[in-house]
């Protein structure tokens, strides 16, 4: 009786360990290899980190230390890659809203030149060249940029239009500066775009993007 309940635990504890062997082999070889290439690929941090951590690795399983070493070491692994790929994720985001907040100055000034062909004058709002409530476009909703940027608000970005004499300046500032952008930026009538690298608003004294 004895010697078959030994035999039931052990046949269950070598499932659970085969069970814990194929989730751990699982985790490593979708976040290690496939994330790992993926940094390797993008990211020259993520590249020598691969590295070290697959280098880590087989130096724990040549060793054949026991296998609670060899969880911590896979859980060591999986957090650093997951950390890495955050945090490269996170630049990603920032550098597209960027992208994003630069081609939204250029058309408003696209649109700001068309403005002034059809009513005379520069736009001193962003609703001014928006759509309208309804009925047809005139000089206070000319329909010529999208609902959301005439809102002053979009891909992480804030922007504004204020009216100068003959002429208007734009700005646009991250919503958040750091998660959602981490350039302000400046432009006008002479159509040249300024950035700045820090919260403060960028303006024509600040650093001409190239």
């Amino acid at each position: 009786m004895q010697e078959a309940s030994a035999g039931r635990r052990s046949r269950i504890g070598t499932f659970l360990g085969w069970a814990f062997s194929f989730v751990a082999w699982t985790l490593i070889v979708f976040v290690v290899i496939l994330g790992g290439l993926l940094l390797f690929l993008q990211h020259a941090l993520g590249a020598l980190t691969f590295v070290a951590l697959v280098i880590g690795l087989g130096f724990v399983l040549r060793r054949k230390w026991p296998g609670e070493v060899i969880g911590i070491a896979l859980a060591v692994v999986v957090l650093a890659a997951l950390s890495l790929n955050s945090a490269h994720i996170g630049g990603t985001m920032r550098f597209a809203h960027e992208t994003a907040a630069i081609k939204a100055i250029q058309t408003i000034h696209t649109m700001q030149a068309q403005y002034k062909t059809q009513y005379g004058h520069f736009a001193t709002s962003l609703a001014e060249l928006g759509p309208p409530a309804s009925g047809a476009p005139t000089a206070t909703a000319a329909d010529l940029i999208s609902r959301n940027l005439a809102s002053g608000e979009m891909s992480g970005y804030k922007f504004t239009i204020t009216g100068q004499q003959d002429g208007y300046a734009i700005h646009a500032n991250p919503v958040k500066f750091g998660p959602t952008g981490t350039r302000t930026f400046y432009s006008d009538q002479t159509l040249l775009v300024y950035e700045n690298y820090d919260p403060e608003p960028a303006t024509a004294t600040s650093k001409a993007l190239k």
